[in-house]
């Protein structure tokens, strides 16, 4: 599945890994391109973690949200903005909360579910939810949001202002 078609109408879409194997779709005309990007990188680098920075501060108010964070001993990539919905705090689930903003016209992605709760490894080896619960809540919890060079101010805004307005309905009683 493309990862481009989660920022279409499409919307996100769980995944299932059915069967162990590897991701190999990287063709020459693809591996070319790549190089050609090599010299960019390090502007996107930036670019993105320009738009992390106005991603955190415009969330900052949202008290059901945990925002990504870098490490100070780490160099990020800033390739995805993830956020975790306290969902103990609300009374939707991830999977609802990320219905209602991709409903606003925002796209967004499933990073990641646990490992263990895909059809394959529940199938092969019998792993069942409460194996790894910390995982599961992660899994449970998790989305990111678009992140891209080229993302405009007026698009984060928008994101943060979907994200917000479903969080105000997922907290009313």
């Amino acid at each position: 599945r493309g990862a481009w078609k989660r920022y279409g109408s499409e919307g996100f879409q769980h995944w299932d890994i059915l069967l162990p194997g590897y991701k190999y779709n990287l063709s020459d005309v693809h591996a070319a391109i790549g190089l050609a990007q090599l010299p960019k990188l390090e502007k996107f680098v930036v670019e993105r973690q320009c738009l992390w920075q106005q991603y955190n501060a415009l969330l900052a108010g949202l008290p059901e949200v945990i925002r990504p964070a870098v490490r100070p001993d780490v160099r990020s990539s800033y390739h995805l903005y993830t956020l975790r919905v306290k969902v103990e705090r609300l009374r939707w689930t991830r999977d609802q909360i990320m219905a209602a903003i991709q409903a606003e016209n925002i796209g967004l992605g499933v990073h990641f579910r646990a490992l263990h709760l895909h059809p394959y490894y529940r199938e092969r080896f019998g792993f069942q939810r409460g194996l790894c619960p910390a995982a599961e809540a992660a899994s449970d919890r998790l989305f990111s949001l678009p992140l891209y060079p080229g993302l405009g101010e007026a698009d984060i805004r928008d994101v943060v202002r979907a994200v917000a307005k479903v969080l105000t309905v997922a907290r009313q009683q």
